[in-house]
């Protein structure tokens, strides 16, 4: 059986639409390759290097249109003077710079080139090679696209802490694609994959909240807009899934007081013994942006559930989610679940009042006489 050296990895192409094209064209290639179809691996080939090397000089600046009605020629010899090709590739690149002809409808052209297993296994090659040459030039200039990003992520764990160093060499187009659309993508896949690991779907959480992390601060407005998007767009299995995967309170700066207000009325509802493992992250630096009313009920519903819940460890996180929201509200809401909690509940208003003392000894002395 025929093997290729390598594989050709497509994921340095920006363009989903062509990406998927060459990747569902290579695959084909492959097939013609151990079907022994020489010209169809020939026509493949050439077909493949050529929109290659065209997205790569259109990424060098020369003009799409241009390009496009180049002979293939035309196409190293530019790649090779814009330094995308070394000689190597630029050399063998001869064995397909006639591949057109074996489908031009003359009879001439057609006879003037014919194709055998040698020349359609180095056409093959010619493949790899060209594409590794590419995409390592393309990451030199271009940065890591979203896809690029995502491989490198996939690969365990020990490049969770690398993943600043790694959004520094990416373009913020790619960084913010990796976070709306591949990312996601990659978890629900995984989701619905069933032998994929639950430690393999946690780790593409995790790398969706360590890229959010190191992302600019554009980066993350887009992103929360798009999150926002989901909400009011996606159906329920899929808004559940962001919530208690990739949202994070905290998160809802990025956003105006109406996308917020709609995130919230969707996520303080599901509060509940059951559900607080799944969304205590979401919850996490909520208390800043919740009103007097949204504030009361947080804390009433956090407190029910550190006073009921069977799960000690769950009564604990509610506890200390309770009392790190309390800290970050905004003192009209402290003075609302205080006044709420006076004739209910003693022993939570006597705590919240003595963790009022505490948020004003940190205040500059000048805020804390206002509370």
């Amino acid at each position: 059986m025929l093997r290729f050296r390598s594989m050709a990895d497509f994921n340095f192409i920006v363009i989903p639409e062509l990406r998927q094209c060459l990747e569902s064209d290579y695959r084909e290639l492959r097939a013609c390759l151990k079907a022994e179809a020489w010209k169809a691996v020939h026509v493949l080939s050439g077909s493949i290097v050529e929109a290659v090397l065209i997205d790569a000089l259109g990424g060098a600046g020369m003009d799409h249109r241009k390009l496009e009605s180049m002979e293939f020629g035309q196409l190293i010899t530019h790649a090779k003077d814009k330094g995308i090709l070394p000689d190597e590739a630029v050399d063998l690149s001869t064995v397909i710079r006639k591949y057109r002809n074996l489908i031009h409808p003359g009879r001439l052209k057609r006879l003037e080139k014919t194709t055998d297993s040698s020349g359609a296994i180095v056409a093959a090659e010619v493949v790899e090679i060209i594409t590794k040459e590419v995409a390592r030039r393309k990451q030199e200039t271009y940065g890591y696209t979203a896809e690029q990003l995502l491989a490198r992520l996939q690969s365990g764990e020990s490049a969770l802490p690398l993943v600043s160093h790694l959004l520094r060499d990416s373009p913020d187009p790619e960084v913010e694609r990796l976070l709306t659309v591949v990312l996601p993508d990659a978890y629900m896949h995984a989701l619905a994959d069933s032998t994929s690991s639950a430690e393999n779907n946690k780790h593409l959480a995790a790398c969706y909240r360590e890229v959010f992390d190191a992302a600019s601060e554009t980066v993350k407005t887009n992103v929360m807009k798009d999150v926002h998007r989901v909400y009011r767009k996606e159906g329920e299995p899929v808004v559940v899934i962001y919530e208690e995967a990739f949202l994070k309170g905290a998160h809802l700066m990025y956003l105006n007081e109406r996308e917020t207000t709609f995130i919230k009325a969707h996520l303080l509802p599901r509060i509940s013994e059951q559900s607080l493992p799944r969304i205590v992250r979401a919850l996490t630096g909520i208390g800043q942006f919740l009103n007097p009313s949204e504030a009361t009920t947080l804390v009433a519903e956090l407190w029910s559930i550190v006073q009921g819940a069977e799960d000690n460890t769950i009564a604990r996180k509610a506890n200390v989610r309770l009392l790190n929201e309390y800290d970050k509200m905004t003192l009209e809401s402290r003075q609302a679940v205080k006044e709420a909690l006076e004739s209910v509940d003693a022993e939570l208003h006597e705590k919240l009042t003595k963790r009022d003392v505490k948020i004003n000894s940190r205040l500059p002395a000048n805020v804390s006489k206002k509370s």
